[in-house]
């Protein structure tokens, strides 16, 4: 009797046992199973979220396209993704860039950060397009994949070399000027013209920009200069005035100021 008792004993011990692991299973299941969800949303979330980005992402492993978006395609002048996978990352640079190109990505396998490359990124046609990219690596499963995000930035260039041409023609203007020009922020000189550097007894503009304005006027109206400045800086216009100047041989001349703010 004893020992039937006892197995008995270990009977209900071992279903029990099964029992508590049936359920420490299920609930690994049910908890696998929900990091799974959670991944799967993760990674739809994370596709829908590259795929709707107005920029280029390109993802590489061992050079080659492995991935990228419908606005990175577009970048390249290709109408679907499939037209450029699998293209070496060299194949998007000017000749000229790659073997910068090659520093850079040599950093990234070596783990180092690399800053923002402003570079000219070719199209499948071979037509190229100005454009900033920033480069990141990730590890997955063990393995390096390149994340590279490309901005075209054409407009900005434009606008860049529409400003720097208008700047030429407003320096030419104001060179061009028989009066002397003189152009000042926060009363500090920043910009003389020829006529200018003669009023003042000057050979070069090194002479007279980085001076205070009110160094080259006759201390007996620093007052008068100071009043018309605090008033620009507050937007205000001021009349005409006439002020005993200075040279830079500190010879004194009388002459007609006419000054306003400009924002």
């Amino acid at each position: 009797y004893g020992h039937l008792v006892s197995r008995q004993s270990r009977s209900i011990a071992i279903e029990r046992e099964v029992e508590h692991r049936t359920r420490e299973l299920a609930d690994e299941v049910a908890e696998r199973k929900a990091v799974e969800a959670a991944l799967g949303r993760s990674e739809r979330t994370y596709a829908k979220l590259t795929e709707m980005a107005p920029i280029g992402i390109f993802i590489y492993r061992n050079r080659i396209l492995d991935n990228a978006n419908l606005a990175a395609a577009n970048l390249l002048g290709a109408s679907s993704i499939d037209q450029i996978f699998g293209r070496d990352r060299r194949d998007f640079l000017d000749p000229i860039d790659v073997p910068e190109g090659q520093r850079r990505w040599e950093q990234l396998r070596a783990g180092k950060a690399v800053p923002v490359w402003e570079v000219e990124t070719r199209r499948l046609d071979g037509s190229q397009f100005p454009s900033l990219i920033r480069t990141e690596t990730v590890d997955i499963d063990g393995e390096v994949y390149i994340i590279t995000v490309v901005e075209d930035v054409s407009d900005a260039t434009s606008a860049r070399a529409a400003l720097q041409e208008s700047e030429q023609k407003y320096r030419s203007l104001i060179e061009f000027f028989p009066e002397g020009v003189l152009l000042s922020e926060k009363g500090i000189v920043t910009q003389v013209n020829s006529a200018g550097l003669r009023l003042h007894g000057a050979t070069t503009d090194t002479e007279i920009i980085g001076r205070d304005w009110i160094t080259l006027v006759d201390s007996s109206f620093h007052e008068l200069v100071l009043g018309r400045r605090n008033a620009m800086e507050g937007g205000n216009r001021v009349e005409p005035v006439e002020l005993l100047m200075k040279r830079v041989d500190e010879s004194t001349f009388w002459a007609r100021a006419q000054a306003m703010p400009v924002t």
